[in-house]
Protein backbone atom coordinates (compact mmCIF):
# COMPACT_ATOMS: atom_id res chain seq x y z
CA UNK A 1 0.00 0.00 0.00
CA UNK A 2 1.45 3.36 -1.04
CA UNK A 3 0.59 6.68 0.51
CA UNK A 4 1.00 9.80 -1.57
CA UNK A 5 3.97 10.91 0.55
CA UNK A 6 5.86 7.71 -0.39
CA UNK A 7 5.86 8.53 -4.11
CA UNK A 8 8.57 10.98 -5.08
CA UNK A 9 10.00 12.27 -8.34
CA UNK A 10 13.67 11.37 -8.25
CA UNK A 11 14.89 12.11 -11.79
CA UNK A 12 15.88 15.69 -12.45
CA UNK A 13 14.29 17.30 -15.49
CA UNK A 14 16.93 17.54 -18.22
CA UNK A 15 18.00 21.12 -19.09
CA UNK A 16 16.97 20.63 -22.74
CA UNK A 17 13.37 20.01 -21.62
CA UNK A 18 13.42 23.22 -19.57
CA UNK A 19 14.80 25.07 -22.59
CA UNK A 20 11.94 23.80 -24.77
CA UNK A 21 9.34 24.99 -22.28
CA UNK A 22 10.77 28.45 -21.81
CA UNK A 23 8.72 30.48 -19.37
CA UNK A 24 5.65 28.23 -19.63
CA UNK A 25 6.71 26.30 -16.53
CA UNK A 26 7.03 27.95 -13.18
CA UNK A 27 10.34 28.52 -11.51
CA UNK A 28 11.32 27.45 -8.01
CA UNK A 29 9.18 29.27 -5.49
CA UNK A 30 6.47 30.29 -8.00
CA UNK A 31 3.38 28.47 -6.83
CA UNK A 32 0.62 30.45 -8.54
CA UNK A 33 0.22 28.30 -11.66
CA UNK A 34 -0.15 25.13 -9.56
CA UNK A 35 -2.58 26.48 -6.94
CA UNK A 36 -5.81 24.99 -8.43
CA UNK A 37 -4.25 21.54 -8.70
CA UNK A 38 -2.85 21.69 -5.18
CA UNK A 39 -6.26 22.78 -3.89
CA UNK A 40 -8.02 19.90 -5.66
CA UNK A 41 -5.63 17.24 -4.32
CA UNK A 42 -5.72 18.73 -0.84
CA UNK A 43 -9.51 18.39 -0.83
CA UNK A 44 -9.29 14.90 -2.29
CA UNK A 45 -6.95 13.78 0.51
CA UNK A 46 -9.04 15.47 3.19
CA UNK A 47 -12.44 14.23 1.96
CA UNK A 48 -11.83 10.86 0.30
CA UNK A 49 -8.60 9.30 1.55
CA UNK A 50 -8.68 7.33 4.81
CA UNK A 51 -5.87 7.96 7.28
CA UNK A 52 -4.10 4.67 6.54
CA UNK A 53 -4.63 4.72 2.79
CA UNK A 54 -6.71 2.18 0.89
CA UNK A 55 -6.30 -1.56 1.34
CA UNK A 56 -6.26 -2.43 -2.37
CA UNK A 57 -6.01 -0.70 -5.72
CA UNK A 58 -9.62 -1.68 -6.52
CA UNK A 59 -10.91 -0.03 -3.35
CA UNK A 60 -8.88 3.09 -4.15
CA UNK A 61 -10.22 3.23 -7.73
CA UNK A 62 -13.81 2.90 -6.51
CA UNK A 63 -13.35 5.58 -3.83
CA UNK A 64 -11.69 7.98 -6.27
CA UNK A 65 -14.38 7.43 -8.93
CA UNK A 66 -17.07 8.08 -6.32
CA UNK A 67 -15.33 11.25 -5.13
CA UNK A 68 -14.84 12.53 -8.69
CA UNK A 69 -18.52 11.91 -9.46
CA UNK A 70 -19.41 13.98 -6.41
CA UNK A 71 -16.81 16.68 -7.15
CA UNK A 72 -17.77 17.14 -10.80
CA UNK A 73 -21.54 16.66 -10.72
CA UNK A 74 -23.09 16.93 -7.25
CA UNK A 75 -21.11 19.29 -5.02
CA UNK A 76 -22.66 22.67 -4.35
CA UNK A 77 -20.93 25.74 -5.76
CA UNK A 78 -21.20 29.20 -4.24
CA UNK A 79 -20.84 30.68 -7.74
CA UNK A 80 -24.00 28.78 -8.76
CA UNK A 81 -26.14 30.01 -5.84
CA UNK A 82 -25.20 26.84 -3.96
CA UNK A 83 -26.56 24.52 -6.62
CA UNK A 84 -24.82 21.51 -8.12
CA UNK A 85 -23.43 21.74 -11.66
CA UNK A 86 -26.16 19.37 -12.85
CA UNK A 87 -28.93 21.52 -11.32
CA UNK A 88 -27.36 24.70 -12.72
CA UNK A 89 -27.14 23.23 -16.23
CA UNK A 90 -30.75 22.02 -16.01
CA UNK A 91 -31.90 25.51 -14.92
CA UNK A 92 -30.08 27.01 -17.90
CA UNK A 93 -31.56 24.46 -20.30
CA UNK A 94 -28.21 22.80 -21.04
CA UNK A 95 -28.62 19.07 -21.76
CA UNK A 96 -26.85 16.96 -19.17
Amino acid sequence: MLANSQIEWSDPIPPEIWALQGSAWSRVGDCWDNAPVESFFSGLKREAMPDGGWATRAVAQFALADHLEFYNRRRLHSANDYRSPVDTEAALGIPV
